[in-house]
């Protein structure tokens, strides 16, 4: 448990970090300027990432048969939460420009693809044993 989770948030914190890297990348060569902070939505989601890896380990401990309905749980807990976080920029009178909409659609993608092979690991484990030969 403490490993898959270790591994699972380093992986998602190197990429997270890559991929802002790139992000900023592509944002100062199309020089557009974005009205909130790009590390913060990335450093929201990591976070957020980190705190869902936690419980739904526990989830998995007490009820493996519900993590899948825990996930989802969490995914509508995390678009509220992200929604309070962000609602002058997703609320403003004059809706952001296309960049910045998607600026803040990225990291939500990416870590849901996160949380969701996560999930997934949980409730279908590789098993690494062989199979059983059946001609013996």
């Amino acid at each position: 448990m403490i490993k898959r989770l270790l591994s699972f948030n380093i992986i998602s914190a190197i990429l997270g970090i890559l991929v802002f890297v790139i992000h900023g990348y592509v944002l100062s060569n199309l020089d557009t300027v974005l009205s909130y902070s790009l590390a913060g939505a990335y450093v929201f989601f990591q976070l957020y990432f980190t705190l869902f890896s936690v419980v739904i380990e526990i989830v998995n401990r007490i009820s493996s048969s519900n993590v899948g309905y825990f996930y989802l749980f969490t995914f509508l807990i995390k678009l509220l939460v992200f929604g309070l976080k962000y609602q002058d920029i997703l609320l403003a009178p004059e809706a952001p420009a296309l960049s910045g909409r998607i600026s803040l659609l990225i990291p939500m993608l990416i870590y849901v693809a996160f949380e969701a092979f996560y999930a997934i690991k949980l409730v279908l484990p590789i098993d690494k044993q062989q199979p059983s030969d059946l001609s013996e």
